[in-house]
């Protein structure tokens, strides 16, 4: 999510040998807890393109929307700001101001 709070959601969500995948853009210095991480066998996995030689992040696309799309990764958790498209602008401030509980925010096309 770009946060302190996504990530740290994440790796205390994440079971045994289990994989955090970095897709948000960190823009300040963040902490894991390698103690927690170690002990579950926990990997993080950097998604940046500039690293994707076999693009395999291209690949993955289509699979990751099919498992959100069937409730396997809830979201709801990640998501504290919602929007409706005509509030793009309000939308993309919030993001880059990134406020007290601001974990990631969304837009619908509804």
């Amino acid at each position: 999510s770009g946060s302190q709070a996504g990530l740290d959601l994440a790796i205390e969500h994440s079971g045994m040998a289990g994989f955090i995948y970095l897709f948000g853009w960190h823009r300040k210095t963040r902490t894991v807890d390698f103690k927690l991480g170690h002990l579950r066998g926990q990997q993080l996995i950097h998604t940046s393109p500039a690293i994707d030689e076999g693009r395999s992040y291209e690949r993955y696309w289509p699979m990751t929307i099919e498992l959100l799309k069937r409730g396997i990764f809830d979201l709801s958790y990640l998501i504290s700001h919602k929007y409706r498209a005509e509030e793009i602008k309000k939308c993309m401030e919030d993001s880059i101001v990134r406020g007290e509980g601001f974990i990631k925010s969304v837009f619908y096309l509804e």
